[in-house]
C-alpha cells in the first residue's frame, strides 16, 4: 500500500513526504488508535557526503518524532501495564511520542517502492551493519555509513521508529510515554528487574537504571549474579 502524508515544516525546504508501504503511517479507519501528528525536526538531502549509488542517485535524510494515542479500554491494549492508569487526553486516549528516521531516495522514480522499517534494538540501529557491512550506524543526527551500499544501490528506502522506553543517550531512537499513577495521583511503586552484563577483569562499571529507584534504602533491593 502506498500512502503520501503533506506536512507543513518550518524546519525543512519540503512541505510533502512520501511514505511508502508503511500502514502505520496511513490514515487509520478506527480512531481509537492513530497517529495524530509527524513533525519534521531536520532533513539533509543529499545525505551520506553526497554519495550517488548506481542508477539510483543520491539519498536523503529525514529526522522527527511521530505523536500517536492508543484506547486504554481497547481489549487489545489490556497487555499494556497500567495504561488505564495513564493520563488521558481530551479524546480519552492515551497519547505518547516516538523518534524516527527515513534514508530514502532523492527521485523516488528510481527507488524501489520497497521500505525496510527497523524497530531500533535499544535505541541502536542494526540494519546498516547487517545488510551494508557498515562499520557506523545510523543515528538521530546521522545517516551513519553506507558500507558496501548493498540497499541504497538497490533503491530501498529505510525506516527507524522508535518503541523502547528504556532506550537512553545522545542519538538513540527514544519513545516517550505518560506516567502512570495511583487512583489519588500518587507514586506506583513495585519491584523492577534490572539485568546486566559486566566482563570479568573489567574495571568498574556503572549502570543506568530503566526506572529510579523509590528508595536509596540498600535493604530493600536485593542481587544475583551468575556466572557465565
Amino acid at each position: 500500500m502506498n500512502y503520501t502524508l503533506s506536512i507543513n515544516c518550518a524546519h525543512c525546504a519540503k512541505t510533502c513526504v512520501t511514505l511508502i508501504g508503511i500502514g502505520l503511517l496511513g490514515v487509520a479507519p478506527v480512531a481509537n488508535a492513530r497517529v495524530t501528528q509527524i513533525s519534521i525536526t531536520e532533513t539533509e538531502a543529499p545525505t551520506f557526503g553526497g554519495a550517488t549509488f548506481g542508477s539510483v542517485g543520491q539519498y536523503e535524510r529525514i529526522e522527527g518524532t511521530i505523536t500517536g494515542e492508543v484506547d486504554p479500554k481497547d481489549p487489545l491494549n489490556a497487555v499494556i501495564v497500567d495504561i488505564d492508569r495513564a493520563p488521558k487526553n481530551a479524546n480519552g486516549t492515551v497519547g505518547y511520542t516516538a523518534t524516527f528516521q527515513i534514508l530514502r531516495p532523492i527521485d523516488l522514480n528510481k527507488g524501489n517502492h520497497r521500505v525496510i522499517f527497523e524497530l531500533p534494538n535499544r535505541g541502536r540501529t542494526n540494519v546498516l551493519g547487517i545488510f551494508n557491512d557498515s562499520q557506523t550506524a545510523n543515528t538521530t543526527t546521522s545517516p551513519g555509513d553506507p558500507g558496501n551500499a548493498f540497499l541504497m544501490n538497490q533503491g530501498y528506502t529505510i525506516v527507524e521508529g522508535a518503541w523502547d522506553t528504556s532506550a537512553q543517550g545522545a542519538g538513540l531512537f527514544t519513545v516517550q510515554f505518560p506516567i502512570a499513577t495511583r487512583k489519588d495521583g500518587s507514586t506506583i511503586t513495585g519491584p523492577a528487574t534490572e539485568e546486566f552484563v559486566i566482563d570479568v577483569g573489567a574495571t568498574p562499571a556503572s549502570e543506568p537504571l530503566t526506572y529510579p529507584a523509590a528508595t536509596a534504602d540498600k535493604s530493600n533491593a536485593f542481587l544475583t549474579v551468575r556466572e557465565n
